[in-house]
């Protein structure tokens, strides 16, 4: 039985995870070519609706088809015979059903012009043809980069060549019906295993992999006089019914996110990938090989493929050590020093760009990378000073640790923080399926620190240059810098109060 998930999730063109960009959906129709306006250059002009659709098991659209699934519940979808479905306590239902949940009216449409080009349903404009013998060819072939990405505004193989481009081809064969008015169109997939390197069915399953088997799926457009053809890429046929609320609301392998559910291939770790694969937001990637360095980024190093090199992995993992020190109490002027001039070698090094940052959580902006050792020492040493006249002996563990958003750690107080980022307090977190995670754990068994506390400022977005001439919120948010360039931010007061009990 062959599992239709991937098709749900793939959608339009792309059923069964085709690697054409190709046309969308489906729909409903009319009585034949007689209103259908045809320019006087014999082209096709208007609206068409997506209508029906046919899969067949070969690339050359004939023998048996298909044109219903198996609807088992719980969003499986199965090719099998009817006796079979209903043995499984499950319903036959039309293939275009999966697509516009039983309402042909939402299917989308594809809109022709006179002038040789169409919309689809995303709203991309691309070429089509169209002979004596209605025969009709659509071209959605496109210009990508070196990535997979698009290249806008290349529309031929040539110009495509000249950027040093790839240029996919992506033709679909067709004809337009001269009994009902209806436009039929050919889309087929050759099959393979998920990794082009495997080129047979078990090498790939004995790789891990998934091997796919070569399809025909055919898709019938219904002629729409009454449509504006406008195109607004809106799913109409989306009710919000594939929406979450946690992961029991996803399949196996799917996570909730933002509540809609997510395939991820990977859970973060790279062992849950291929050989020279990595996991990355959830997928595994492949990694580029190489012969040296000058063929990978310039925060990679090549050991046979480019991985991050380990200027990038080895000084943010000193920087991390600090932090949680610094957290601790236990890191040093010394310890800052190390970390903060590693943080200078990573940042020099290209690796921000490597792990994704945005403008607005910027590390190595400008001023820090104008850093000299010097600067660096006079920085650790104050954020380190020599603590003379405090002396303590023995060996002591956390037992508390409450953050407040005071100067002096008095008020209401937090002693940990919810994974949703919204829950204040660990019972809420709970009720809410999330994560709670108590600033204790993160301190662990470490030696003595010391309490510490911020007074209110105002200084800019980046909170790299204090507007020490405002000391309230409101004038701080109303007037910004001195020179007027921007609003101020204001950074309330906070302090950590961490009680230590001795131990033996």
């Amino acid at each position: 039985m062959k599992n239709l998930k991937l098709i749900l999730l793939c959608m339009l063109f792309v059923i069964g995870c085709d690697d054409t960009d190709a046309l969308d959906n489906i729909i409903d129709g009319t009585d034949g070519i007689d209103v259908i306006q045809l320019s006087e250059d014999g082209m096709l002009e208007g609206s068409f609706q997506f209508s029906g659709i046919i899969i067949y098991e070969n690339t050359e659209c004939s023998g048996t088809a298909i044109t219903s699934v198996c609807n088992e519940g719980d969003g499986d979808f199965g090719e099998i015979s009817e006796a079979q479905c209903d043995s499984l306590g499950g319903s036959m239902i039309p293939l275009i059903d999966l697509f516009t949940n039983g309402d042909p009216t939402c299917a989308p449409y594809i809109i022709f012009a006179s002038d040789g080009s169409f919309i689809n349903p995303d709203c991309e404009t691309f070429t089509y043809t169209i002979d004596s013998t209605y025969t009709v060819q659509i071209d959605e072939s496109e210009c990508e980069d070196q990535d997979g990405n698009d290249i806008e505004n290349i529309t031929t193989q040539a110009a495509c060549d000249s950027v040093g481009g790839n240029w996919e081809l992506d033709i679909l064969d067709g004809f337009l019906n001269t009994v009902d008015g209806s436009v039929t169109i050919n889309g087929t997939d050759e099959g393979g295993c998920d990794n082009d390197e495997y080129v047979n069915e078990n090498d790939c399953y004995d790789a891990g992999y998934d091997w796919e088997d070569p399809e025909c799926y055919q898709y019938t457009l219904t002629y729409a006089p009454d449509h504006d053809g406008t195109c607004t890429g809106e799913d109409l046929c989306d009710d919000g019914s594939d929406g979450c609320e946690s992961d029991d609301d996803c399949e196996d392998g799917e996570e909730c996110l933002d509540g809609e559910c997510n395939f991820f291939e990977c859970q973060s770790s790279d062992l849950d990938c291929g050989t020279n694969q990595e996991c990355v937001d959830g997928v595994c990637i492949d990694l580029i090989e190489c012969d040296s360095d000058e063929d990978c980024e310039v925060y990679q190093q090549c050991d046979g493929v480019c991985v991050d090199s380990y200027i990038c992995t080895n000084n943010a993992q000193l920087y991390s050590d600090y932090i949680i020190g610094l957290l601790a109490g236990t890191a040093t002027a010394l310890d800052c020093q190390i970390a903060m001039s590693g943080l200078l070698e990573w940042c020099e090094a290209g690796c921000e760009y490597a792990d994704g940052y945005t403008d607005e959580d910027q590390i190595c902006t400008e001023e820090f990378l104008g850093s000299s050792a010097e600067d660096i020492s006079l920085e650790c040493a104050v954020l380190h000073p020599d603590n003379s006249g405090f002396f303590l002996t023995g060996t002591f563990t956390a037992t508390s640790f409450t953050m407040y958003s005071t100067e002096d750690c008095s008020g209401d107080g937090m002693t940990g923080m919810c994974m949703d980022g919204v829950s204040t307090n660990e019972s809420a977190c709970t009720e809410a399926g999330q994560t709670w995670m108590s600033y204790l754990d993160v301190i662990g068994d470490l030696s003595v620190t010391t309490q510490s506390g911020d007074a209110a400022y105002c200084a800019d977005f980046d909170d790299e240059i204090e507007y020490d001439w405002y000391t309230n919120q409101a004038d701080c948010e109303a007037n910004g810098s001195a020179e007027g360039a921007a609003d101020g931010v204001w950074y309330d007061a906070s302090c950590s109060a961490i009680i230590w009990t001795e131990s033996n």
